[in-house]
């Protein structure tokens, strides 16, 4: 068992409805290689060009 997976895990998940997809997607965060320790906060970024 992780401790990555607590009850503090946040998961959040929906539908939507795509009539024109996106052209370019990408999620930001932490630079690659930064090391975290468990109860860090992240903040996560999904950004879209183009589509609905």
């Amino acid at each position: 068992f992780s401790e990555a997976f607590t009850k503090e895990t946040f998961k959040k998940s929906l539908i939507l409805n795509v009539k024109y997809p996106a052209q370019k997607l990408w999620i930001e965060g932490p630079p690659e290689g930064q090391k975290l320790r468990a109860g860090t906060r992240v903040r996560l970024v999904c950004l879209a060009i183009g589509g609905n």
